[in-house]
């Protein structure tokens, strides 16, 4: 009888062992597909010379999020006094470039970074274009921005208008002759926001 008895136990031992573990993995699959799902990163962004780009770059490399570069229909002059006359005209007139591609399922994104260059003393039109065309209500947003000595202005000011009815966290501002190397005070800066460990 004792053999038994003992079969018995191990047995059963051994059967809730293994469901324990079936259902621990279950629930941790359960919370990371959940997270994943919730906590899905979009970082869309502007750049004419590049420097906002490689900002963009490095919040990806940091999140893991899904890049996409915001690209008008007409293409800035090569020239940079001509990018500046263009952009000035649109912003006096406030008009809205249109844009190659927009984001299809934005609905599947509930954080979304969105960078531009400091333009005229605001971000660029075709940001604005970008904001408009999709539904960010209630999203969690968040800014950075490249400039050439003049700071960020009324950049962040006006992206807060722009975007009243979303979640607008701080955003990160640096010069383009240092977005390239500015890598530890973008980590830094997600860490305050709780995007990164």
């Amino acid at each position: 009888m004792f053999p038994g008895i003992c079969i018995f136990y191990i047995r059963k031992e051994l059967y809730m062992k293994k469901t324990f573990f079936w259902t621990a993995l279950f629930c941790i699959l359960l919370s990371a597909h959940a997270f994943g799902k919730n906590n899905k990163i979009l970082i869309a962004y502007f750049s004419k010379t590049g420097n906002t780009r490689k900002v963009a770059s490095l919040i990806q490399a940091s999140t893991g999020g899904r890049l996409f570069e915001i690209k008008t229909t007409n293409e800035y002059p090569k020239e940079y006094h001509a990018t500046l006359a263009r952009a000035r005209k649109e912003q006096q007139t406030g008009f809205r470039p249109k844009l190659r591609e927009r984001i299809l399922n934005i609905s599947a994104y509930k954080i979304i970074f969105i960078g531009f260059p400091n333009w005229w003393h605001t971000m660029p039109m075709s940001v604005l274009t970008f904001i408009e065309s999709h539904n960010l209500a209630g999203k969690t947003v968040v800014p950075f921005c490249t400039h050439g000595g003049g700071g960020v202005e009324n950049c962040f000011r006006d992206f807060n208008k722009a975007l009243f009815r979303s979640k607008i966290h701080a955003g990160f501002v640096v010069s383009g002759d240092e977005a390239g190397s500015s890598g530890p005070a973008i980590a830094a800066w997600l860490r305050r926001l709780r995007m990164i460990k």
